[in-house]
């Protein structure tokens, strides 16, 4: 098992309770070279106040994955504003918890405000590298973690040197057995669509040979240092949606190669932030879809406007207004250029 030095970052905008399951499964690792940082996008919820309390070991987890253990309580942590964290924090507070076992202490980053998925992970990143990361590893934190996971995902990347990023077996949280992605997927540029490996099949091991997709899946994509410094950071205007697969594009047109890793499990709940399907997801997904296809299939523009176009009348006929809106702002924004959050 490689020793190299893995920085775990787990993005929490008003998702506590999710973020310290997390948490949990992530003390359970066998990997040990590694350090967890929790960025927190501005929450309302008081996440920064409850994750404390389970990091002393005042709030306990339930969860179908694993018992409680109170024995591996407390967690030491350091807390950092945006600024700090982004030149790598302050030496002195770094220094107290060197020593510290890698499950017995965590990072926090307050950015103050919601910097969308990019933006967040775009903190812990410059903070990642500024401390000397071999590796960052994208997780959500709507997701738990086999013990396995981390090794077995840094043993393949090993493997060669222009393995650039890795991806995991995305299982279904609340639906045992059940496929989310198998690594990442496939895009269909002409149609302005991506498609996960695997969704919604039964994991009957029909996905369990690593293959390389056309994008790794942001719910659990471990990059390589030196492919993050020849690709850059996540795009940000893309705010949510979208950012993981220009990500990977970028990574591939640099000549890095994308893998997934099937005995790298990750049981993921998704959209437990967003809302499956809502407007936001709609707008989002429309409006980048586009964006994405502009910048790597120009091509395909034209083909891919009109099949996204589809989804208006649909909505309409479902009575689903409040998406109809949402798809004639995705369309208006893409053709004004407009970036960023949703209005």
């Amino acid at each position: 098992m490689s020793n190299l030095s893995v920085f775990i970052l787990v993005l929490n905008w008003n998702g506590w309770k999710d973020t310290t399951e997390c948490l949990e499964s992530i003390q359970r690792l066998n990997y040990t070279n590694y350090s967890v940082m929790v960025i927190d996008n501005g929450s309302t919820d008081f996440s920064m106040a409850r994750i404390k309390d389970w990091a002393t070991g005042k709030l306990s987890v339930k969860s179908t994955f694993f018992a409680y253990d109170p024995t591996i309580k407390p967690v030491t942590w350091i807390e950092y504003d945006r600024a700090t964290a982004e030149v790598g924090g302050i030496q002195e507070q770094e220094a107290k918890i060197a020593a510290l076992p890698a499950n017995r202490k965590v990072i926090l980053i307050q950015n103050g405000e919601n910097l969308g998925f990019a933006g967040g992970n775009n903190v812990g990143i410059r903070y990642a590298l500024k401390r000397g990361a071999d590796y960052v590893w994208l997780l959500n934190n709507d997701t738990v973690v086999d013990r396995e996971t981390l090794s077995k995902m840094v043993d393949l990347a090993e493997t060669r040197a222009d393995v650039g990023v890795v991806g995991s077996k995305l299982l279904c949280y609340n639906k045992q057995g059940v496929i989310q992605a198998a690594g990442g997927g496939k895009v269909w540029p002409w149609l302005g669509v991506a498609r996960h490996y695997g969704e919604q099949e039964d994991d009957m091991g029909q996905w369990n040979k690593v293959i390389e997709p056309d994008y790794v899946a942001g719910a659990s994509l471990l990059s390589k240092r030196a492919a993050i410094v020849d690709t850059g950071l996540i795009e940000e205007n893309y705010f949510l949606y979208w950012e993981d697969t220009d990500w990977c594009g970028r990574a591939k047109r640099k000549g890095w190669r994308l893998l997934y890793c099937p005995s790298s499990l990750v049981w993921h709940k998704e959209n437990n932030t967003t809302g499956y399907k809502s407007p936001v997801v709609e707008y989002y997904a429309l409006r980048n879809s586009l964006f994405y296809v502009r910048q790597f299939y120009a091509i395909y523009l034209p083909s891919a406007f009109l099949v996204q176009l589809l989804k208006l009348p649909k909505r309409i006929i479902r009575g689903q207004f409040a998406n109809a809106k949402a798809v004639v702002e995705g369309y208006t924004d893409f053709l004004r250029r407009r970036r960023g959050p949703y209005r």
